[in-house]
């Protein structure tokens, strides 16, 4: 059975019990915020169970990091009180292509994905906001962010749209004028 978390449930790991407000500040995630975003983000899609997925774990997000430490960011309030976050993976075109086109896994894409290269395609990966916090334009807020932090890839978009919010945001993204190639 899955327990998702509420802001509550953050305010308390956080131990203040400081209403968010309506200024925001994106940035990069932070050792505060890792562990909760990994349980939450593990209940939510279930990657342990599905060997095709990018697993959620330490293992993960240590690579996710050195590939770029801009491909994690996070939505806060004005008192530190986390909102929405993304996953934002810069690959290789050839790697998003095969992606695309159903040759190879999320998994296999993450994995062949080189560190250290300059990167010619963007595969936005995963974008979550607390249900108390939805329709207020929080991930709209972090996919053009996560976007615009990586110019040499973000004229090759490539998402996994499976979720009823994740075909949202790319008709958002359509509408906003940038071109996504979806997972077949």
């Amino acid at each position: 059975m899955f327990e998702f978390f509420t802001r509550r449930d953050w305010a308390r790991r956080k131990r203040s019990s400081v209403a968010p407000s309506d200024e925001t500040v994106v940035k990069r995630w932070h050792d505060g915020m890792h562990t909760f975003v990994q349980d939450y983000a593990e209940r939510m899609y279930g990657t342990s169970a599905d060997p095709d997925q990018i697993p959620i774990n330490d293992e993960s997000y240590r690579k996710i990091t050195a590939i770029s430490p801009d491909a994690l960011l996070c939505l806060e309030d004005a008192q530190g009180s986390l909102l929405s976050w993304s996953v934002c993976l810069p690959t290789t075109r050839e790697l998003a292509d095969l992606f695309c086109e159903g040759t190879i896994t999320e998994k296999e894409l993450f994995e062949r994905t080189p560190v250290g290269i300059t990167y010619d395609a963007l595969y936005l990966c995963s974008i979550i906001t607390l249900p108390e916090y939805q329709r207020r334009g929080y991930a709209s807020t972090l996919l053009r962010e996560g976007i615009a932090r990586f110019p040499e890839a973000n004229t090759y978009l490539c998402v996994w749209a499976w979720s009823k919010g994740g075909r949202a945001l790319v008709r958002f993204a359509k509408k906003n004028g940038y071109v996504i190639y979806a997972r077949k």
